[in-house]
This record gives C-alpha cells, structure tokens and sequence, in this order.
C-alpha cells in the first residue's frame, strides 16, 4: 500500500480506508448528516467555504452509509453538453466495441435535456460501482424515476440502497441554463417525493417508486439559489443542515489523534505533541485568534476552520518526517517544529503565496492587490467587496474569483442579488497583513537604494537586463536589506531567473569504478532524455526564492554573488527550490538523480573525468596542491569562482568537476547493488544522508572524478555544497 500523509493539508480527506481512519473531529456531524438523511430521504448540507463538507462526506458520511447497506453514488452536473458529447466521443476512441456508448452518444446528440441528465446520471453511476466495486443491474428507462425503479445494487449476497449524492450543486447555477435547472428540478423532484413521472403514469403499469436517498451539497452562498427548485423539489428549502466551524476540543482531537496511529500506512512515524509547552493549545489559540490590529476578544469556542487546521498539521508532518531518520521517538514542540505563532503565520503566508502562483504573473499582481489593498483596511481587519466592484477595480474576472475561492483564500457571499468576496479566514488576514507591511518596506528601500546606487530603478517597469544586474549586484554590495528589496520587487513583476537548461539525449552508460568500494559494482545504466543545467544554480537564480519564501539569504562567505555558485545550501533547500521554481514557471524543475548526474557529466567518456584520465586546476577548481596519476600541482584558490569559469564538457555543461559539490536526489547507498538501472533515483524509507557529486573548492582531485559519491545528512549547510537542476 502506498504510503501517505496523516494530514491532508490543503487537500480534502478522501473515500478510503486510510483517511476513514484519519478523520477525527467530526464525529457529531456525521452522525447527524446519516440519522436525518434515513429519517427525510432529502438532505441540504452547506457551509462554507473551507468547513470541510466534502471530507465529512467522504471520509465520514460514505463510509458509515457503507456499513449498513447503502451505496453512494456521488454525481456532479457541471458539463454543458458539448463537453459531455466531448468526453464520449473521447471514451469511444479507446473502447470502440462499447456499443452502450456508442448508444449514449446518440441519444445525447439528438435528445431532449432529459436524456443528457439521464446519460449523464447513467455514466456516473457505473463508475461510482466501479470504484467501490459494487456489483450493478443497471436501470432501464427515460427518467431517474425509472433508472432507480429497475436498477439494482449489490456486493456479495447483499442488497444496497442507493444514496445520490450530489456534491457542489452550486455548480447548476453558474454552469447550466435555467431552462437544464428545470428539468434537473423535475427529475430529483420524482425521487424525492416518490411520484411517477407523469409519461409513466400514463402507461398505468405497476410500479413501486424506487428506495433512493439524495443528499445535496453545496456552499453557503449558494443557498438563496435552491428557491428556483423548491417548485419541483419540496422540501429542499426545509431539510437543511449547517456545518459549521470545529470547536476547540473536537479541533484537538483532529490535531492529536491521528499522530498516534500505528500502521505503515503512512510517510511519517508516530508522533507526540509537547505538554510543556503546550503545542496543541498554543495552536488552537492561534487558529481562533484576533484579527490584526484588534483586542484580543471573547474568543468562541466554536471558531477554527478545518482547513487551517490541516495546513498546520500538513507542516508539522512534513518536519516529523525530516527529523525522523536521526530519532527513534518525536515529540513536537511549538518552537522548533512550528517556530511559534510567527512561524504559524508563515505557513499559512506560503499558502497565500502559493495559491497565487496558480495564476499568471499579470493577473496574480492584481489578485495581489485585491488581496493586500482592497480586501484588507489600513489597521489589517477584513473587508468585503462586490464582484463589480472588485471587476471595476482590479481588473479580475469572474474566473480568476472562481480559482481563488476553489483555492482557499476567498470566501464568496450572497449579496444583493450578486456575490460579494472577502479573505477566507483572520489567520489567512493576519499573514496578508504581514505581507502588505512588508511589501511597503520594501519599497522604500527598493527606492533608497535606486538613489543609492545612482540607477533609476522603477518597480512597476522594465528593466534592461544588464541595467539590471548592475543594480542588484551593487547593491548586494552596499546593503544586503536593500539588495533583498530589489530581488523581492523583481519576483513580484514576475521577472524569475530562470537557470539554462541543456537537452540530454537518452543512452547507456556503464555507472561506476573499481576505484572505491561504494562505487561498485559496475553496472550498465539506461537513462531516458531530460534536460539538465548548464550551470551550477547561481546565487542570482537561489536569492530570488531565498528572498520571497525563506525570508532570508544563504551567507556567500564574502566571494559574492551573482554568477557565483550558491553555496550554504542544503539538500532541503535545494528540492525546495526546484518546487517553487516549477511553481512559479509552471515546468518541473528537479534535482538530477545519481545516475543522471553522472551519464551528463561523463559525456559519452569512459575516463576518470570528463575530459581524460588526467586533470589540472586550469581544467577544474579544486585544492591544487594534490596531484591526480601524475598530474602536475597548481593553485589552490580555497573559494569558488563563477559558474562559467572552465571549459564545458562535450555536452555542453559547465563546472561538473570542482568549483561545489552537486546535490543529487538518492539516497545514499554504501553500493550499487540495489541501485536502479534505469536512471531513477534510489530512495529508501530512512534516508539518513543524501548524494553529492563532483567534488568542490576545498578538495583534492580525487573527489572530482566522474564516479566519485559522497553523502551529508540533507539539513547540511555548507561553503562547498551547491547544486544544479533538471528538468523533465
């Protein structure tokens, strides 16, 4: 079984058994969604945005519904016709001899409404059994009435009634016309009430109205919408149920318990929460705290948002699961795994960084805006704007709105016959308010330092890029604070560093020596064609994330930056990077693997380094005071120098001997002897040290040879570790 995280994160709890387990905190809530569900046949469940409906549905509500003999059936009408028409013809090519389709297809294309909701309900229903492997009789018919009158449901010798669930139903009224409402109306209405259709009663045939239930999920905002349906569908205004936020001791159950769960389910081992300090109660605190710039109120107990919760939990985890290699027993504090309340309002701050960056560069600027000055007044409480409004003013469609209320960072409201938006949370308020006073620092010094520096540095424009460069490098030189400001203002217009990216064609290559133990035995490799570096990542490229993510730049030992190599980095820094790299370009920037790394830089030879059997510090940066099969001795700079320095190898990359050594993704493996042969990386569940390759500065010639390997614990930071990137 593949293993997973204890928290989802951002993401909801899902219908399996592992996250069944996991879903802690709601226990009431489903409970009460099942025993009126049975008791009604109809249910209306809303909340907002972020409250968790769908986990509670499917970690919580579809496992119960499971265990005494129902079957949910969850469906979502989001696709006009067209797309349905689209995915059918797209399902025929792969399945020509599905005759079923090919008969849904033309009823669609030459049927009423009616027959698009029934092809659609019918293609739903049979992969809802196919996931849940349930055994079906699939109904016959021209309604839903009829569908679930002659379908039946079973797995094993056992019966199940059939529960459509219908999640998002908010979906109906901003992606289908009013004239395909109507008729979804009629068609639910049918089951719910049980009454024949009435082209069934006219055919007077015997007929008992199916056993069916129907749960309807949606937002709040959305709730005002269901009086259109309530002619067709009675009862769906008056069987209402209101989720709403986690209280503070169901909130720590969801915190604590699912740390203590044995089992290999999951990435990380079993964890505790400090009581001295309290951990969990310090969280909660946070989670239910004041807007910024308030008094700190009569806090509810009945205030902190599942989804918060979770990002937190997610971060927590991701540590646990960094430091468990080094400890057999974890115990996490406030402090060191969460960096107390600051280190909270970062997490959640990343979250809101990297939900924009969903967005293009343009419009994430305006989202920026809207965020930072519209949704936000001077003293950092939460505003509200209209969708006209926030159209006039910030220039953002009803799509982008739509992509960060599906993100988590706005919460939209029913407002005057329209909608109104605002940030989801004052915890999410807080770290964009944090954010806003930042950015106002930044520009004051950004405009210092363009005095400073003598260049006219506009924020909002253009720049030259040598015009550019001169500026940052100048003032990295004056005033590291100022040269920070410009980096961050260079990122915010979108302008990213992007490093130069060399294809590498696919091939074989015989991995290894018989010089050292751990680089034995030889064995033949494939490699599949990727992209890698030409360069060593630049401290120009790794400070524009150190910068807007870290908050804080790696140390050049005074050697400089720019062109020079980053240095100080560790493993976790360097795959963090890659991540907001890809996140940022929208590519999948990546660490090499070992196998990659070293088909790249031998280039086709099969000597000891890329060039030959010999080496000389006019051909590599390292201590020449040693000497390699009788090389000659030369300098020994004890620095780095710029990522460009020597000559490239036959592929055209540059450094891949000396100058740092070059993180890798596998784990380090004391031999070859469970190593892939198909270029991927080796991983290992206690991964206690990652690769290196290359060499650096500071060593002897040895180190440099092509297949050399060394490994450092992964949170090592150091003057001779750097590192390049691929790409797939």
């Amino acid at each position: 079984m593949t293993s997973k995280y204890r928290y989802p994160g951002p993401e909801s709890f899902q219908d399996d058994d592992t996250d069944s387990h996991l879903f802690f905190g709601r226990e009431r809530e489903v409970a009460e969604v099942f025993n009126r569900l049975l008791a009604n046949k109809l249910l209306v469940l809303y909340a907002k945005s972020g409250l968790g409906k769908t986990s509670l549905l499917q970690a919580g509500l579809f496992p119960l519904l499971r265990a005494h003999g129902y079957v949910p059936l969850r469906l979502r009408f989001n696709l006009r016709k067209d797309q349905f028409i689209d995915e059918l013809r797209t399902a025929i090519k792969d399945q020509p001899s599905n005759t079923s389709l090919t008969a849904t297809l033309t009823s669609v294309t030459n049927g009423t409404a009616t027959d698009l909701l029934v092809a659609v309900l019918k293609q739903a229903v049979l992969e809802c059994c196919k996931q849940q492997a349930i055994d079906i009789t699939e109904g016959v018919g021209d309604s839903f009435w009829e569908y679930f009158t002659s379908a039946l449901f079973s797995k094993g010798d056992r019966f199940l009634t059939p529960v459509l669930i219908l999640d998002q139903f908010e979906e109906i009224f901003t992606l289908q016309n009013a004239d395909y409402r109507l008729h979804l109306g009629r068609q639910l209405g049918y089951l719910a009430t049980g009454q024949q259709p009435e082209h069934v009663r006219e055919q007077r045939l015997p007929s008992t109205a199916p056993q069916v239930l129907m749960l309807i999920s949606l937002r709040e905002d959305a709730v005002g919408a269901l009086q259109e349906l309530a002619p067709q569908l009675p009862g769906i205004l008056s069987q209402r149920l209101r989720l709403t936020e986690l209280d503070k001791a169901r909130a720590r159950d969801a915190i604590i318990k699912p740390s203590t769960i044995t089992d290999r389910w999951f990435m990380s081992m079993p964890f505790s929460y400090a009581i001295q300090p309290d951990t969990v109660t310090a969280m909660l605190d946070y989670l239910s705290g004041p807007t910024q710039g308030e008094s700190v109120p009569e806090v509810s107990a009945h205030n902190i948002e599942p989804f918060q919760l979770q990002l937190l939990c997610r971060h927590i985890e991701q540590q646990v699961i960094a430091h468990q290699a080094t400890q057999k027993t974890i115990t996490v504090d406030v402090d060191n795994y969460l960096g107390g309340r600051a280190g909270m309002a970062l997490v959640i701050k990343t979250f809101y960084q990297n939900a924009l960056t969903a967005l293009g560069w343009r419009t994430r600027r305006k989202a920026q805006q809207l965020c930072e000055q519209g949704l936000l007044n001077p003293e950092g409480r939460r505003e509200s704007l209209s969708k006209s409004q926030i159209e006039r003013s910030y220039g953002l469609s009803p799509a982008v709105l739509d992509t960060l209320v599906d993100q988590k960072v706005l919460r939209r409201e029913a407002r005057l016959g329209s909608h109104a938006y605002e940030l989801t949370h004052d915890s999410l308020a807080n770290a964009v308010f944090e954010l806003r006073a930042q950015q106002q620092k930044r520009r004051r010094i950004v405009s210092a330092a363009a005095i400073v520096v003598g260049v006219a540095f506009v924020v909002t424009g253009n720049i030259a890029i040598k015009q550019q460069n001169t500026t940052l490098q100048t003032a990295a030189t004056s005033n590291l604070e100022a040269y920070k400001a410009l980096v961050v203002a260079e990122v915010e217009k979108g302008n990213i560093n992007e490093p130069k990216m060399l294809p590498i064609k696919a091939g074989t290559y015989n991995r290894g020596s018989a010089e050292n133990e751990d680089e034995q035995p030889i064995r033949k490799v494939h490699i599949n064609a990727f992209n890698m570096g030409a360069y060593e990542v630049t401290f120009a490229e790794y400070d524009q994330f150190a910068a807007t993510v870290q908050g804080k730049l790696p140390d050049d030992n005074g050697w400089g930056r720019g062109k020079q190599p980053v240095i100080n980095v560790s493993w976790d820094d360097a795959t963090a990077y890659a991540q907001w790299l890809s996140e940022q370009t929208h590519k999948h920037y990546r660490l090499p693997t070992e196998a990659e790394w070293e088909y790249a830089t031998r280039a086709s030879s099969t000597s000891a380094f890329t060039w030959g059997d010999n080496i000389s510090t006019d051909l590599a940066n390292y201590d020449g005071n040693y000497s390699y099969n009788g090389s000659p001795k030369g300098a020994y700079l004890k620095r780095t120098l710029s990522v460009n320095s020597f000559k490239a190898n036959a592929f055209g990359l540059f450094n891949v001997h000396g100058n740092v050594w070059e993180w890798v993704q596998d784990c380090y493996q004391k031999n070859y002897q469970q190593a892939p042969v198909d270029g991927t990386a080796f991983e290992s569940a206690n991964c206690a040290a990652r690769l290196v390759r290359g060499g650096s500065w500071s060593n002897e010639p040895n180190n440099l040879r092509s297949a050399n390997r060394s490994g450092y614990s992964p949170y090592l930071r150091s003057f001779s570790l750097g590192f390049r990137l691929a790409q797939d």
